[in-house]
């Protein structure tokens, strides 16, 4: 499980980044910056290419821990470890937060 460590920040921060072209303007006129705000529309060009690297991350992480958990056998006693409980949350999060990030 640790390449989850590394994944799911990756999922993260691609969410953020490709949504920053209609978030950041958004912070940046409520902030007083209307002159930035304008100038930030140039990063919706990049858009297509974070969205498929995002959810390329993303299913590579739902890959690696399934693979994981498939690879064990160990039976239930595995499944319900307190370290277990805690990567599966931080997966789904991290996808919730994605998606959230998608439809912004």
């Amino acid at each position: 499980m640790n390449s989850l460590r590394y994944l799911l920040p990756a999922v993260i921060v691609t969410a953020l980044s490709h949504s920053l072209c209609c978030i950041l303007p958004l912070f940046t006129v409520l902030a007083g910056l209307g002159g930035l705000a304008s100038s930030l529309h140039t990063l919706e060009q990049y858009r297509p290419f974070l969205i498929v690297l995002n959810l390329s991350i993303l299913a590579w992480a739902y890959y690696r821990y399934h693979r994981r958990k498939i690879a064990c056998a160990c039976g239930d006693a595995h499944s319900h470890s307190r370290k277990e409980q805690i990567n599966r949350l931080a997966l789904w999060a991290s996808t919730a937060f994605s998606l959230l990030m998608l439809v912004v």
